[in-house]
């Protein structure tokens, strides 16, 4: 009877086995029916479950009895293939191509395709400094326009907060220092009610602009944070850190905790963006990964350096990528192919934050030797640059509406740039 006993509890365990090796091994409609068939016949009590999105289709949460994050880091480490430059997404599930990679064409081909269809104006770029605005003790790591352009706001290391108004170059409101170290990022509202200030000592604030004060902390986040962004209309909060973590908060939500932690990267996040229902962010593990919150997947496109940038086009069709070997790519947002390449700033050892300005036929970058570069985004030919000065500059912001920009770096002096007639 006990051989008999020992026989049978044998036989379970080897289909227990069996069992879990299909059903990691299966397509996702296929392990519903092994999970079905596993729950019916009882031999798989106790094992975790994971769901993919939450009711709304927004979250995702993973159910387990234990911590198994280092280890799944490590598994995620070693599906990962290495990804040549020119190729598209890998979905990080697997570590299988995707369909959008098997069925790319000739890049070439689709690189003139694509690039055919953007708007290329005869526009004057900007050349000629008009204000000088000088205040930060120290690097100025961020600059952002209000929406209407009439208006700036800064901040950097000395960790205070300087609202300007660039059209005569007058400080108008300095606010108090609340961070505990270097402020990275800022975020200004529509409206220009609300600001969001993120610094390296893990602080997402939220102020009311009129009465200086902050009225809402975003906490969840550990260590130093690199960058913050938000989408469209403004109710979704993300920010990645220094420990290779994304953020995501609900700023509608009562909670002042994420609703959602990405944990893929393997080093610190350099950039951000959202895009329902697509959030993308590069990393300096050399991967951009774009989270589609609907499916659940996670497309990555690998790179041979470190990111150090990341944004999406004004047409929502194109993603820019910065890395640290002096080198900016233009990818296909449903594909991840590359379409064009371009060179001629310097980008070795910092943050640089590259932008698709105005029409989205102009490429602008700062660079580590104090130019503004821009590039022609059809031919990918460097066609002018600006020079801030002698140190780095660190940010540089185009105008929401017209043909000027503000910029800012080490040397804590933001400038403000308007056009003359440039000719190609």
């Amino acid at each position: 009877m006990i051989d008999s006993r020992n026989t049978v509890r044998d036989s379970l365990a080897g289909v227990r086995v069996r069992l879990r090796a299909s059903f990691f091994r299966s397509s996702s409609s296929f392990r519903q029916c092994l999970l079905w068939l596993a729950c019916a016949a009882g031999v798989l009590v106790g094992m975790s479950v994971v769901v993919s999105s939450s009711s709304s289709g927004n979250r995702r949460r993973v159910l387990s009895g234990g911590d198994r994050r280092v280890g799944q880091r490590q598994q995620q480490r070693s599906r990962l293939p290495h990804m040549r430059p020119g190729v598209g997404y890998i979905e990080a599930t697997g570590g299988q191509e995707s369909e959008f990679q098997k069925q790319q064409k000739d890049f070439k081909a689709n690189a003139q395709q694509y690039t055919a269809s953007l708007p290329m104006i005869q526009r004057s770029l900007p050349s000629v400094v008009r204000k000088t605005m000088k205040a930060h003790q120290g690097p100025v790591y961020t600059i952002k326009f209000d929406a209407s352009g009439e208006y700036i706001m800064s901040a950097g290391e000395d960790r205070y907060i300087y609202l300007w108004n660039v059209q005569d170059g007058s400080l108008v409101k300095k606010f108090p220092i609340m961070h505990n170290a270097e402020i990275v990022d800022l975020l200004v509202s529509e409206d220009r009610t609300t600001f969001i200030s993120a610094g390296a000592d893990g602080q997402v604030l939220m102020w009311d602009t009129l009465r200086g004060v902050v009225k809402r902390r975003f906490r969840g986040a550990k260590g130093k944070i690199n960058c913050i962004a938000w989408n469209k209309d403004q109710s979704i909060l993300a920010c990645g850190g220094e420990d290779g973590n994304v953020y995501v908060w609900d700023i509608q939500a009562p909670t002042n905790f994420p609703i959602q932690i990405f944990s893929e990267a393997h080093e610190a996040v350099s950039a951000i963006f959202i895009d329902q229902p697509i959030l993308a962010s590069s990393s300096l593990d050399g991967r951009l990964r774009v989270y589609d919150v609907r499916t659940g997947k996670i497309l990555v496109r690998g790179f041979d350096s470190a990111l150090s940038s990341a944004c999406i086009s004004k047409d929502r069709r194109m993603f820019v990528v910065g890395s640290l070997d002096d080198t900016l790519r233009l990818l296909d947002r449903e594909t991840g192919d590359e379409l064009m390449v371009y060179r001629g700033h310097s980008n070795r050892a910092y943050r640089l934050k590259s932008q698709l300005a105005w029409d989205n036929s102009i490429l602008m970058s700062p660079s580590e030797d104090g130019k503004i570069c821009f590039w022609n985004v059809v031919t990918g030919q460097l066609k002018h640059s600006v020079s801030h000065g002698d140190s780095v500059v660190l940010c540089a912001e185009p105008h929401p509406k017209f043909n000027t920009m503000v910029t800012a770096g080490a040397d804590g002096i933001i400038k403000y740039w308007v056009a003359q007639k440039f000719r190609r």
